[in-house]
């Protein structure tokens, strides 16, 4: 009997049939298996799998992020419980299955890069989902849920033509052309993308992972870990040693081993969110807006000059702007 088989038996065909499928990787991280469609939230969590390295287990820390997850994605009311059947694969050093006499219990070396693991591929299957099934938008558009969209899914309405040269961005509307010096709005614009998207940033998985040795009084615990995570940076601790797996999609031109050590050894990451992000749009380079795509852009754009950055660009009617770029006579 197959897999797919043997989970319809003990689901049932209706799970199989509008199950939403699973599969994420990273270095010695593997997730896959199936979530319930959001049409077959239950009253109790009786249809709820999760196995570790094909030992199944059963951990409330898990099936809280997992329902956590769900709550964000969906909104979904507290009394109902997700359906899922999920193989988590990872490297048997990285785990305890001795925590408990059935073994049904297990303690990660790590266990907030592993619940942050998790919820990232359990939160981007069922955004997927959402966005490829209308019936399902409209049936789950909670007010938490639209926000979410407005930043995964940015969409300017009244901007129908944005250019992106080298150093400047020009947008034209009915009213006219709005000039952006990307060059001078860098740091400001790079501060807002980490704001806006702190903890949901797009990644980049490493081909190689890269390690980054810092001295040995460097505390690098769940917190670190967990900061890093928040802006993009997926890493793996090892003794005094980081192992970074994946990078903000934006800065995949950029070498981590630059920057990364310094934001951690000088407590820099230990900071607030805004201090932290402010720190690392210092550090990234222009290259990081060069390398949005168009509707990523469009949308930092907008929210950056609606959150009132106004040092940056200048507003020109059709006219004004004709002028300013008119060529002198005989060239």
């Amino acid at each position: 009997m197959s897999e797919t088989a043997r989970v319809e038996k003990i689901c049932g065909t209706a799970f199989m049939n509008q199950a939403v499928s699973l599969e994420l990787g990273v270095y010695g991280l593997a997730l896959r298996g199936w979530l319930g469609s959001p049409t077959l939230l239950r009253r109790q969590a009786d249809c709820q799998y999760f196995f570790v390295n094909q030992r199944m287990v059963k951990d409330r820390i898990l099936n809280h992020v997992i329902k956590t997850a769900y709550q964000e994605q969906l909104g979904k009311d507290e009394g109902t419980y997700p359906s899922y059947v999920l193989y988590l694969q990872i490297d048997p050093s990285e785990v305890d299955v001795n925590v408990h006499p059935t073994k049904q219990e297990v303690r990660f070396s790590q266990p907030r890069h592993i619940h942050d693991f998790i919820s990232k591929g359990v939160g981007e299957a069922l955004g997927q989902y959402l966005e490829s099934d209308p019936a399902g938008k409209m049936e789950y558009n909670s007010p938490k849920r639209q926000a979410t969209d407005a930043v995964i899914s940015p969409v300017l309405t009244n901007v129908p033509v944005m250019v992106k040269a080298q150093r400047y961005a020009l947008i034209e509307d009915e009213e006219g052309v709005t000039v952006c010096d990307l060059q001078k709005g860098k740091e400001s614009l790079l501060k807002t993308y980490f704001m806006e998207l702190w903890g949901r940033v797009l990644t980049k998985n490493l081909l190689f992972a890269q390690m980054i040795s810092l001295p040995e009084a460097t505390l690098l615990d769940d917190e670190v870990v967990a900061r890093l995570n928040d802006i993009g940076y997926w890493v793996k601790v090892q003794s005094h040693q980081l192992m970074v797996l994946a990078v903000p999609l934006i800065s995949m031109h950029t070498n981590p081993c630059e920057y990364l050590p310094a934001l951690i050894t000088e407590k820099v990451i230990r900071q607030e969110k805004i201090s932290i992000c402010e720190w690392l749009a210092r550090h990234l380079s222009m290259q990081c807006l060069q390398s949005m795509d168009h509707e990523t852009f469009t949308w930092l754009l907008d929210t950056w000059m609606k959150n009132g950055n106004q040092t940056a660009w200048r507003h020109y009617s059709h006219v004004e702007f004709e002028q300013l770029i008119a060529l002198p006579s005989g060239v």
